[in-house]
């Protein structure tokens, strides 16, 4: 199943020609995605949907914004910040802090 986070990492890939400047194979490209977004839980908030409106704020800000020329970025800095903004919040339980605090879950005793 192939959703938001999957058609705006793809064409943001071609859009920054990320494939021909770091030499990657398309179809291990579709898969990294295909997985990134597999990763996501169906939670209200912290969904696949939601990674790629990242992906997507982050192309405007870096490119129209005028993020790219002022910082000066190389291309390995661009492929970076797409990919953060594709994977933030991989694996994402839906969740707060708070939450697992309170519940003494095993990711509050392993982070907190």
């Amino acid at each position: 199943n192939r959703g938001a986070l999957f058609y705006t990492a793809y064409a943001l890939f071609m859009r920054w020609d990320f494939l021909r400047k770091f030499n990657m194979d398309e179809e291990i490209a579709i898969n990294f995605i295909s997985q990134i977004e597999a990763g996501y839980h169906p939670n209200p908030y912290h969904n696949s949907m939601h990674g790629g409106d990242v992906m997507q704020i982050l192309h405007y800000i870096l490119s129209p914004g005028g993020l790219k020329e002022t910082a000066q970025l190389t291309d390995e800095d661009l492929l970076a910040a797409i990919i953060a903004g594709m994977i933030h919040d991989y694996d994402h339980p839906g969740l707060n802090n708070n939450f697992h605090v309170k519940v003494q879950s095993y990711l509050a005793t392993l982070y907190n």
